[in-house]
């Protein structure tokens, strides 16, 4: 590509770029970017990106979107600016290559949206794990507060008391960022308070 005012100009386009705007190779040569049919959009990133690589040593990687005959492309560009040689005055050049990666990202983004929906699906299996639980608990409870025998409440708040510890840990997990992984001092420190809470311990000091 050569810079122009407010353009850039097609020098040496090979055919897949002649294909891509479907003209004849020799008719694209010489062809502005407004004449190619590019948006003013894409031309004014595209100017923006072969300014800030004239002053570079090394080449530029960067996406770019372009809207072309009602489709939406994703190219992975990369610009080399071509020192000039006895050209003082010249207008600068670019040897850009445009690698279309439009099927990647549509892949990308559609494994983006499986993975959310499964992310969504194990958090409300979480919750909902989590709810059962109380609700066994709760029934425990109930039955215990009803049961004289202490042996037999002992071996009924002793069941909660498990039952709760797997409550805590969906719990936390529906909580945490991390469907993977909980933060195991948090985990005891709220296991132990919970236990302190259930058989009503008195000066109990956690560490």
């Amino acid at each position: 590509l050569e810079l122009a005012a407010d353009d850039f100009i097609f020098l040496l386009p090979n055919q897949h770029t002649a294909d891509f705007f479907d003209l004849p190779l020799e008719r694209l040569t010489g062809m502005s970017g407004h004449q190619a049919g590019l948006s003013e959009e894409v031309i004014a990133e595209g100017l923006k990106m072969l300014r800030s690589c004239e002053e570079k040593a090394e080449p530029v990687t960067f996406e770019q979107i372009v809207p072309h005959n009602d489709k939406v492309y994703c190219f992975l560009v990369t610009i080399s600016h071509i020192p000039a040689v006895h050209r003082t005055d010249s207008p600068s050049r670019f040897a850009v290559t445009a690698f279309d990666i439009t099927r990647r990202k549509e892949a990308e983004e559609q494994i983006k949206e499986s993975l959310q929906e499964k992310e969504t699906l194990l958090l409300e299996i979480h919750h909902r794990v989590k709810n059962n639980m109380q609700v066994i608990i709760s029934l425990l409870n109930l039955q215990s507060a009803s049961i004289r025998d202490e042996k037999v409440r002992l071996l009924l708040k002793e069941s909660s008391s498990r039952v709760n510890a797997m409550a805590l840990i969906h719990n936390f997990l529906y909580q945490s960022k991390s469907l993977s992984q909980i933060d195991l001092g948090q985990y005891f420190h709220s296991l132990c308070s919970s236990l302190v809470s259930m058989y009503k311990a008195a000066g109990v000091e956690i560490k």
